[in-house]
């Protein structure tokens, strides 16, 4: 019988604005000590390029919202026994989840969510102190069925995960089999979202600038 998750499903539209609200925090804590610049020289910036500049972040804002919305799927993967969920506008994730771990199902409501009747679901997994999978803004109605399915999809370990369960168990002193060095992570981190990190630092010191 064919689920309504067996192909993948985006979150509510109105949605998008939770999305804004969760990048626009994110954005303003990597850039916060700007912000404090701007409200220490308010009086000496020109008030038409600041206001020029707000408009621009908001709008920047709202394009990385709407296509983490439309890059944000979810499904149920039968074949496999998994629900995966698929996101990211530039570097495309995948998260796995499998249905025989999961251990509970969350349904949340924060204020925001509630002024636009959405719904965030959480999964929890076995062996994991972290959400496994979250969805910030669907349907009530659509965050019970999704949570039945889940649920209901409680399967036995396959033969084949057990076995490598018992291996993962018995090689966990191992010595690790990548090292990376420091000079490797500095440059992973500074290349890492660039595009975001550019497009923000340009926005911010443009009245700087051009005053």
């Amino acid at each position: 019988m064919e689920s309504l998750f067996d192909k993948p499903q985006r979150q509510s539209l109105v949605g998008v604005l939770v999305l804004f609200v969760d990048t626009f925090y994110h954005y303003g804590r990597a850039f916060g000590p700007l912000l404090f610049i701007y409200v220490i020289k308010f009086n000496e910036i020109n008030k038409l390029y600041l206001i020029l500049s707000l408009i621009a972040l908001v709008i920047f804002i709202g394009v990385i919202a709407y296509l983490k919305y439309l890059n944000f799927t979810f499904y149920l993967d039968h074949h496999k026994n998994e629900f995966v969920i698929q996101e990211g506008i530039f570097n495309k994730t995948n998260t796995t989840v499998q249905l025989y771990k999961i251990q509970q199902v969350n349904i949340t409501q924060n204020l925001l969510q509630r002024a636009i009747n959405v719904y965030s679901l959480e999964v929890d997994t076995a062996g994991s102190n972290d959400k496994e999978g979250k969805i910030k803004a669907i349907s009530h109605e659509l965050a019970l069925e999704l949570k039945s399915a889940l649920l209901q999809n409680e399967a036995t370990i396959p033969t084949n995960e057990s076995t490598s369960i018992e291996s993962e168990e018995t090689t966990s002193n191992a010595q690790p089999f990548l090292k990376i060095s420091l000079l490797s992570l500095l440059k992973m981190g500074m290349t890492s979202n660039y595009v975001k990190s550019f497009s923000l630092l340009l926005i911010f010191f443009l009245p700087f600038w051009i005053m």
